[in-house]
């Protein structure tokens, strides 16, 4: 009942208790109040944040204006040369594309020339003379494209017979990956590229062969991946290899769902364990399926690397890992810088102004790093490493100082916060890569193996059973590594497939890993394949 409605008692002791209980009420009130308040703010920093996410560029580039809100974040893997070209050239598009300079066509691109010529109307002057040829003028080069064609290999086995009547012999047909399966390799590779690389599904991938006239069913693909993935065992084992032998690796995880797993739920999230190592001229990147994402899966992937350095995020997972094998963690910077990106953007116009100058003034620290690191880039490492010496480790050790001193401030958003405390537990790890030349200032190669499988994950969504995720996994590793020795994947697993299967177990492998072949011996190779 409203206090205006209600009748005051006239004994003083009762009124007195009536205002002592209305105070308590009010008291609980302004809490509620306050609680609710809080609440509203993080909801409405979460859609921030979602609105972001969901409608505009998922860059990490920082505005310079304060109220700037719909402008990119420029991710920091971004080169910063690119990032200074970005801005100086902020101009509109209708300007931009006055200044754009038309890109070269690859000259290694096969060329098909059509000359034009004049009507034989118009072939003569005006003075009645016949006009004379005299050369061609070059016009504009124009990109085509042949789409996939299909086409069947047929094989003949070539049969000899004696004048005896007593002996015929035939010619052997080379070992196939798939023994009397219509899949070539060439087909394989193709399914394998498309499928995982490209993103697409395979019940879309039997739509674009049926446009052919072709019935390939998406349970025949599925299983002919599965039984071709078997000859990626020892060029897996050989990529291993590289990783135990280097000093310096890198690690990180994305989630897979995988419908019929054994004693699990359908809707349980799986993952993918990313590796990646290898020295310079022999780069290699680890694709493997487990069903869980506790301590002991990096723990046994990684049971042959030890005394080095292992780049990640601060999840507690590789702990283990870390105090077993006597590694030294390399912080990634990109995750510690993306907490301050994420607690500006959490932000409105309005509190950006009282609250967003620490997470502004971090942003910014950070675009000086990356700037030494941007200018470093080719220099050989005991360059580097003296130079982040000299530049980086003091802006490093002067930053955490000026965080200490944020962390005591009052007024400071939650993810403001959260970053703030993330860069303060982790610096110790986040200045190892001042120590060599060699390491990276972020684990941002590992983590775009990770972007790439997620991105094809949003389309084919899930794997059905845990062989499908454990062959998709040794294909992502086959295919991504070849990308890092600079092959183009499908290339390469057509020539593997087809040399492997002709390969015995004692032989050895050498001349088909990556490292071992250049594009121009790829591309022979790949040429030798019959077509029509």
């Amino acid at each position: 009942m409203p206090i205006a409605s209600q009748k005051l008692p006239e004994n003083p002791t009762a009124l007195k208790e009536m205002v002592v209980d209305l105070s308590g009420k009010n008291d609980q009130l302004s809490s509620t109040n306050n609680q609710l308040s809080s609440k509203i703010s993080a909801l409405e920093a979460q859609l921030r944040l979602l609105q972001k996410h969901r409608f505009q560029s998922r860059s990490e580039k920082f505005p310079e204006h304060p109220d700037f809100f719909k402008e990119a974040f420029n991710e920091i893997e971004s080169l910063s040369d690119r990032a200074d070209a970005e801005e100086v050239l902020d101009i509109p598009a209708h300007k931009r594309s006055k200044t754009r300079k038309d890109r070269a066509l690859s000259p290694d691109l096969p060329r098909v020339d059509v000359v034009h010529d004049l009507p034989e109307h118009e072939k003569k002057c005006d003075c009645g003379e016949t006009l004379a040829f005299i050369g061609k003028e070059r016009g504009v080069e124009q990109l085509a494209i042949i789409p996939p064609q299909h086409y069947v290999i047929r094989h003949f086995k070539n049969k000899y017979a004696c004048s005896c009547k007593q002996c015929i012999k035939r010619a052997a047909m080379p070992a196939q990956p798939i023994p009397k399966s219509q899949a070539s390799p060439i087909l394989l590779a193709y399914l394998m590229v498309a499928k995982l690389l490209d993103g697409l599904p395979l019940y879309q991938l039997e739509k674009i062969i049926a446009r052919d006239g072709l019935v390939v069913s998406r349970q025949n693909m599925a299983r002919w991946l599965i039984q071709a993935s078997d000859w990626f065992d020892r060029p897996y084992e050989a990529f291993e290899q590289q990783i135990n032998h280097y000093d310096i690796a890198a690690a990180d995880e994305t989630r897979l769902q995988v419908l019929n797993e054994p004693g699990r739920s359908p809707t349980s999230q799986s993952w993918l364990w990313i590796r990646r190592g290898g020295p310079p001229d022999k780069p290699v990147v680890l694709v493997d399926y487990n069903a869980s994402r506790s301590g002991d899966v990096p723990l046994a992937l990684m049971e042959g690397f030890h005394n080095g350095y292992l780049c990640v995020d601060a999840y507690a997972g590789y702990n283990r890992l870390v105090k077993n094998n006597k590694l030294k963690v390399v912080a990634c910077h990109d995750h510690a810088r993306r907490k301050f990106v994420e607690a500006y953007d959490s932000l409105s116009s309005k509190q950006r102004q009282t609250q967003g100058g620490i997470a502004k003034q971090a942003i910014k620290r950070y675009k000086a790093l990356y700037k030494i690191e941007a200018d470093l880039k080719g220099k050989p490492p005991e360059h580097i490493k003296d130079v982040r010496q000299l530049e980086s480790l003091p802006l490093l050790v002067d930053f955490k100082d000026w965080l200490d001193q944020v962390k005591q401030q009052v007024v400071i958003s939650e993810k403001t916060s959260i970053a703030v405390n993330y860069f303060i537990n982790q610096f110790e790890s986040l200045k190892v890569y001042c120590e060599d030349g060699r390491l990276p200032i972020s684990n941002i190669q590992t983590e775009h193996v990770a972007k790439l499988i997620a991105v094809a994950r949003k389309n084919f969504l899930f794997a059905n059973t845990p062989s499908g995720a454990t062959s998709s996994a040794k294909i992502y590793s086959m295919i991504v590594t070849a990308i890092a020795n600079g092959l183009e994947p499908t290339r390469y697993l057509s020539y593997i497939l087809t040399e492997l299967p002709q390969i015995r177990k004692d032989q050895s492998i050498e001349h088909l890993l990556p490292w071992n072949l250049s594009p121009e011996t790829l591309s022979e190779k790949y040429d030798k394949i019959p077509r029509p």
